[in-house]
């Protein structure tokens, strides 16, 4: 199960043994004016010296981002492993089950034709095991179980991961605002040389010439024991991986004791792949020029009238995702503190009907 977490909610989930949060992407970027205090006047050189400190501006970039992994590993209560991005919100991993290799005691699961990766185990427990949290909840994905297919979630919409290995808690900062839309497109082509089989038969003497008839095909001469491919073809596929993610969220805390949270949190995947191919049939008996190596394997042959087959398939699927989300949390006394979350998702494949499969071939 999964959870996006904001950057003011750092971690609203706890008691979860193995837990994963991502945060959504912020700006790395961050700006201090240093202004010195004024506890009595000033004037001469003192004056124009702290003119001078007072214009300085300090930017952090990369430095900063590896450094903030560092302090939030040492600060927190528990046991915890943190990546985020060098750049504004940007890895350069397909998705964010890529992104958290990165980490020790993780691995991922790859899956399809692309090999694209799909979910993570932590220490060896698999996808249904992992509790994954967004923003502190949990989502939904279209491929169903309890695991989190990562494949939805693109990377470069994530601004920092968190893998917690024992229990946490976390307390809130104050208002904040928070709108993101990201938009990726992945295009790939492969090509497939494939043989499905080798078959076993036994061939006539005569196969190994041009004008091999069936007078010549007689029991007596049927002696070579062979293997030869039975079918083979060739194929290329053109695939185009399109994602949109978008999220608003909104904090607000009235007083020191009380935190408002609502959130909606969107994503939309759609695969369109494309193929093309052909694949030729050969039959046993039909084969002239027929070369065998010492092993009794077929290298080589001739088939006159070959059936073949000329395929072409178009396909297309979308997978979406929302979620919204409403969390309050009330510092009642100082040993007393109450919390309300309620949110509801729903993911969809081919959301009304826009998928579609097309298909075509001749022989």
């Amino acid at each position: 199960m999964s959870q996006f977490t904001d950057p003011t909610n750092r971690n609203a989930a706890r008691g979860v043994p193995r837990r994963l949060a991502l945060i959504s992407a912020s700006s790395l970027w961050a700006l201090a004016i240093a202004v010195p205090a004024h506890g009595q006047a000033q004037t001469g050189a003192n004056a124009a010296a702290a003119e001078e400190v007072a214009d300085t501006i300090v930017i952090t970039g990369i430095r900063q981002s590896l450094q903030r992994n560092l302090d939030i590993k040492r600060e927190a209560s528990g046991v915890i492993d943190v990546i985020s991005a060098e750049d504004i919100g940007k890895f350069p991993d397909s998705n964010v089950a890529a992104a958290l290799q990165r980490l020790p005691g993780l691995s991922i699961q790859r899956s399809g034709a692309r090999g694209e990766a799909t979910g993570v185990s932590i220490r060896g427990f698999g996808g249904d095991f992992v509790d994954t949290l967004y923003d502190g909840r949990h989502i939904s994905t279209a491929t169903g179980g309890r695991g989190i297919d990562f494949t939805t979630v693109g990377a470069d919409f994530v601004g920092q991961l968190n893998v917690y290995k024992t229990p946490d808690v976390e307390l809130d900062d104050r208002f904040g605002v928070l709108a993101d839309i990201s938009y990726s497109r992945r295009d790939t082509t492969s090509n497939h040389v494939f043989i499905p089989g080798w078959i076993g038969a036994h061939f006539y003497q005569c196969q190994q010439t041009a004008t091999c008839t069936s007078d010549d095909q007689t029991d007596a001469n049927q002696n070579l024991l062979t293997w030869f491919p039975q079918q083979q073809g060739m194929e290329q596929t053109h695939n185009k991986d399109e994602r949109v993610d978008g999220r608003i969220a909104l904090q607000w805390q009235p007083t020191d004791d009380i935190l408002l949270t609502i959130d909606d949190n969107f994503s939309r995947q759609t695969v369109h792949s494309s193929s093309y191919g052909y694949a030729a049939w050969f039959n046993g008996a039909d084969l002239r020029n027929v070369k065998i190596d010492g092993n009794g394997t077929v290298t080589d042959f001739s088939q006159f009238g070959t059936p073949m087959d000329f395929n072409a398939n178009q396909a297309r699927n979308i997978y979406e995702t929302n979620q919204f989300g409403v969390n309050l949390k009330w510092d009642v006394a100082e040993s007393l503190r109450l919390e309300d979350d309620g949110s509801i998702a729903r993911s969809t494949r081919n959301p009304g009907r826009n998928g579609a499969t097309r298909g075509s071939g001749n022989g």
